[in-house]
């Protein structure tokens, strides 16, 4: 693939997993909540949303067992592979585990139920959604063993973890030592130029972890949430602008959004319910092959310093830590 629309994780034994740098998530937006897990009227819209995700041309599709749409992601993908032909190697299906966190064989071997038989028995990336758990147990390094157990199992290719913290990983090597077989490939996290997790980020890249992001669109579909937001989104459709004039094609914000992430090195969790936006989202990358370091730079320091720490989700439990 082309720069900015692969990147490569690593999993047993330090192999590559090749994976879509654009996702399609079915969370937020779409989220039910775990006892949607066992529901038998299944959303339509979902599946039909992402089918259109996949026809368009995302290739990976991001689930949870938290989201409560694991099954709407199986059918999509059992009738999209029907319709297509296209192999299961041409796919890459990531997972969450966070209710279940106390038994991850189990969680697991549930999530691949509600897939399906489209997935073949194995996801392509398994994470552990949050470390909010704590002080039950397990501990950090017991789930850990776990997610490894995983991926010598055949169960998943590579493995990571969501809305971990320096503390997290910190306490997590610790804890295991040298019984740390399978680094963490990966940590998904909220990132946006108003919450852009600097110290976090260089933290990850000494440790070979990469960075996904949720919620990069924030400040543009919610301008008023917070101050410096309306500055970030200014500069986006100053560059969007610059960039249609010299390519001739049209470049949109939500595209210098998103090539603002790729081009730091991110794989960018997106969704949408409009179909129109699909191709749109996917051409972010060709974006990102046009972007300077000063286009970055801009974007990075839009807002002032004192509007660069806000979240949209969860922020109680980060408030200003890295």
């Amino acid at each position: 693939m082309a720069a900015f629309h692969s990147l490569a994780l690593k999993g047993l034994g330090g192999a590559e997993v090749i994976t879509p740098s654009l996702a399609f998530g079915t969370g937020t937006r779409w989220y039910a909540g775990t006892d949607a897990n066992s529901r038998t009227d299944l959303s339509r819209p979902l599946i039909d949303s992402i089918k259109a995700a996949l026809h368009a041309g995302f290739r990976h599709i991001d689930a949870a067992e938290i989201y409560g749409t694991e099954q709407e992601v199986g059918v999509a993908l059992t009738e999209f592979r029907a319709e297509t032909g296209v192999k299961r190697s041409e796919l890459f299906v990531t997972t969450k585990v966070i209710d279940f966190i106390s038994d991850i064989p189990a969680a697991l071997a549930a999530s691949l139920s509600r897939l399906g038989p489209a997935v073949e028995g194995y996801v392509d990336l398994y994470l552990i959604h949050n470390p909010f758990w704590r002080p039950k147990p397990p501990t950090l390094g017991e789930a850990w063993l776990a997610m490894e157990a995983q991926v010598k199992a055949g169960k998943a290719r590579a493995i990571g973890v969501s809305n971990f913290r320096t503390s997290d990983f910190e306490e997590l090597y610790a804890e295991l030592g040298g019984r740390l077989t399978i680094p963490p490939a990966i940590n998904q996290i909220e990132f946006h130029p108003r919450w852009q997790s600097n110290k976090l980020r260089r933290y990850q890249s000494e440790k070979g972890i990469l960075t996904a992001s949720y919620g990069g669109l924030g400040p543009l579909v919610k301008p008023d949430t917070f101050p410096g937001s309306a500055e970030v989104s200014a500069v986006a459709a100053r560059i969007a602008e610059e960039k249609s004039k010299a390519t001739g094609a049209v470049v949109t914000p939500a595209q210098v959004y998103q090539a603002w992430l790729l081009k730091l090195g991110a794989l960018v969790v997106t969704t949408t319910s409009k179909a129109e936006r699909l191709p749109e989202f996917l051409r972010s990358a060709k974006v990102a092959e046009a972007l300077t370091d000063d286009d970055v730079k801009a974007i990075s320091e839009a807002a002032p310093a004192a509007s660069q720490k806000y979240r949209f989700f969860a922020s109680q439990k980060f408030d200003d830590v890295e």
